[in-house]
């Protein structure tokens, strides 16, 4: 009974913390917050502070009950939190003539520090944080860290279109809970979850964009979910695909790839605007 006690109040907090997003974009409409989008459209951004905020809120209320696996929730909200603020200083800060590991390589070797060199080093640091805070260590914990920081930088790639790492997040939590080896971390979701849907729903009709503070978030907390829930082969062959992937990202792009199949095009544009209808109202002035 406690159980679906936790997870009712969870449910309740963490959604009433993602209404959030609603409030959001008439503020941050105020304050001018915008950026084009890939259509040249201005929408608000960063709508991805809501996950810390939402996350937090849910997990507040489960504080010093047992968790399953011993899985402690701060490290949920130390994760979440420790890529939103990265998210937050690459929104605000980052140069985004440089982009991909050998334009921020490039900018190092002039002399220039990017926000995308800072998050290289400070991404694996935090998964490492997380990874003791497990109780993981030696070749384990390194692991964790870099399947943790890599999966944060993958889903930043991935936020180019309405909806794609959103969906494709909700898409691989889907596959990590049927192929994981235990219940692990999933109940701690039910924070998790809420927020996602909320946020798709208004990233899908352009209402506004996650940006990278949403994106780094959602990587970074399917990674730490999958070093909670699978066994050290299953992450380094998790590791492996999405270094392979963002390696070529840097000479391929993943939208030219997801439109040249039918079934990942059709699954990628699902539930996005069309092309001819028109933004209702969210340009600037």
């Amino acid at each position: 009974m406690w159980r679906a006690a936790v997870v009712a109040k969870v449910v309740a907090a963490s959604s009433l913390a993602s209404m959030l997003a609603f409030f959001l974009v008439p503020l941050f409409r105020r304050l001018h917050l915008f950026v084009e989008n890939y259509r040249g459209w201005p929408v608000v951004r960063p709508l991805g502070v809501v996950l810390p905020i939402a996350i937090s809120a849910g997990l507040l209320t489960t504080l010093g009950l047992a968790h399953p696996a011993g899985v402690d929730p701060a490290v949920f909200v130390g994760v979440a939190w420790g890529f939103a603020l990265m998210g937050i200083v690459d929104d605000a800060l980052g140069d985004r003539s440089v982009g991909g590991l050998a334009g921020h390589l490039a900018a190092l070797r002039q002399g220039r520090l990017t926000t995308g060199s800072v998050k290289a080093v400070i991404g694996p640091l935090l998964g490492f944080w997380a990874a003791l805070r497990l109780g993981m260590e030696g070749a384990p914990a390194v692991l964790g860290a870099l399947l943790i920081a890599v999966a944060a930088n993958f889903f930043n790639l991935l936020d180019t279109r309405p909806g794609r790492a959103l969906k494709v997040f909700i898409a691989a939590a889907s596959v990590g809970f049927a192929f994981s080896v235990g219940a692990g971390s999933w109940r701690i979701w039910a924070a998790i979850v809420p927020p996602v849907l909320v946020l798709l729903l208004l990233d899908l009709r352009e209402a506004g964009m996650i940006g990278d503070t949403g994106s780094n978030v959602l990587g970074g907390l399917i990674g730490l979910t999958f070093v909670i829930n699978f066994s050290w082969p299953a992450q380094l062959g998790i590791l492996v695909v999405l270094a392979a992937a963002t390696i070529a990202s840097e000479k391929w792009s993943f939208s030219a790839a997801i439109e040249g199949v039918p079934v990942l095009k059709w699954l990628d544009e699902l539930g996005r605007r069309s092309r001819l209808e028109p933004m209702g109202g969210t340009r600037k002035g």
